[in-house]
């Protein structure tokens, strides 16, 4: 279709969707989707839109003001944004890029979790140019499958998360140490200043390198060995509830119990006469 936008060119197409009921309350769902040539004119400005967009850089260069940040992005960075937030983008050179609008599930903690650790901003990946690629195929040949397209939507949300946390937790010195010590140390009462003072950084610092190679908290990190080690010995012991949260490193059996029970939604003894 004939896009009237100014700095639109006649070379691009919009595509428009109508998601089912159930893909609003269940899956990640298409609202609009296209492909833009533009010419330097292009602007966009909005103060509110309830959806969130993705905007991959084919060629060119785009400015963006988003939530209080002013970038310049080139061919190959992909840019995601909340929309709720007021932002503007507009070319800065001839531009091409390909976007989607769109929204469900779990979007809003995605995103939130996204802009939070890595900003607005990322660097694309063959997976994404495929996956966006293959989204577009399919509004443009009007054959919308909403369970593959949720399929879609969240595969460029994680890669997104990949493509900023290529490098494993075991590259980095300090936090295979960190790990390694936990592993070793979970039964005893651990405090986030034990386990930095152990790679000799800041807790604060080492709770932030923790959270990026890991994504999560040392704490969290060190609850989870927990109660993974806490498993193993219900399944193979006959030891007491009491004394396999005191062998796991919980000072008391009501800790432990409501912390299996949130974590793993029963308590120990319901766990325990599972059948595996």
């Amino acid at each position: 279709m004939e896009i009237s936008d100014e700095g639109v060119l006649s070379s691009s197409n919009m595509y428009f969707l109508i998601p089912s009921e159930f893909a609003q309350n269940v899956l990640y769902y298409l609202q609009y989707a296209g492909i833009f040539d533009c010419t330097e004119d292009y602007r966009v400005q909005r103060n509110f839109l309830n959806l969130y967009l993705l905007m991959l850089i084919d060629y060119g260069e785009m400015y963006i003001e988003y939530r209080g940040q002013n970038k310049t992005v080139s061919s190959g960075n992909i840019i995601l944004m909340d929309c709720k937030y007021q932002h503007l983008y507009k070319a800065a050179t001839k531009l091409k890029f390909r976007w989607i609008h769109f929204s469900g599930n779990g979007s809003q903690a995605y995103c939130d979790q996204l802009y939070n650790r890595y900003g607005s901003v990322f660097d694309t990946s063959s997976t994404i140019d495929k996956t966006v690629n293959n989204l577009l195929s399919m509004v443009e040949r009007n054959v919308i499958n909403e369970h593959q397209a949720s399929v879609y939507i969240h595969q460029i949300l994680g890669e997104l998360s990949n493509t900023q946390s290529r490098l494993p937790y075991a590259s980095n010195n300090s936090i295979s140490r960190a790990i390694e010590f936990i592993s070793q140390h979970y039964a005893e009462n651990l405090s986030l200043r034990d386990m930095a003072a152990q790679v000799n950084l800041s807790p604060y610092y080492f709770t932030r390198l923790f959270n990026k190679y890991t994504n999560c908290s040392p704490h969290e990190y060190l609850l989870n060995v927990r109660l993974k080690k806490a498993q193993e010995k219900l399944v193979m012991s006959d030891d007491s509830v009491e004394n396999v949260g005191f062998v796991c490193g919980f000072n008391n059996a009501s800790h432990f119990i409501r912390a299996f029970k949130k974590n793993t939604g029963m308590t120990p003894n319901q766990f325990r006469r599972i059948q595996f």
